[in-house]
């Protein structure tokens, strides 16, 4: 089988919107599986860290490319924004727990430090009524 890949460029304003919900979903599906495994031992556990970067790597850069139209249409706030930064900042932090490359460490630093500089959690109007940001 071969593998296709499509470029933000090519999508019109619907599929680009399509592609985004779906990116959303999948990669809070991956990301909550990623708490299932365990901390130690021989799981292999790489390929399903990697499966997740490649989701919110895909995500990350469609938002970037497209923030105007998703704002808009979608609804992107940036807490949400903030959200995908702060995920991959995680996953960055727990490869390095598993491999110790302080690599790892380095970008998820680099990560918290834009999600801080940036200030996408600074405007408390937009997550008071949002129930994905309500502790249970």
């Amino acid at each position: 089988t071969t593998t296709t890949t499509t470029t933000t460029a090519t999508l019109d304003d619907d599929e680009v919107i399509r592609r985004f919900l779906a990116l959303q979903t999948r990669s809070q599906e991956l990301f909550n599986d990623l708490r299932e495994l365990p901390q130690f031992g021989k799981y292999q556990w790489q390929g399903f860290f990697s499966r997740t970067f490649q989701v919110f790597s895909e995500l990350w850069t469609l938002q970037r490319s497209r923030r105007e139209l998703l704002e808009a249409r979608c609804g992107l706030t940036r807490w949400q924004t903030g959200e995908i930064a702060s995920k991959i900042a995680q996953l960055y932090y727990h490869w390095y727990l598993r491999t110790s490359l302080h690599s790892e460490l380095q970008r998820s630093f680099e990560f918290y430090a834009t999600i801080r500089k940036r200030g996408y959690f600074a405007y408390a109007d937009d997550v008071k009524d949002s129930p994905e940001l309500q502790a249970e």
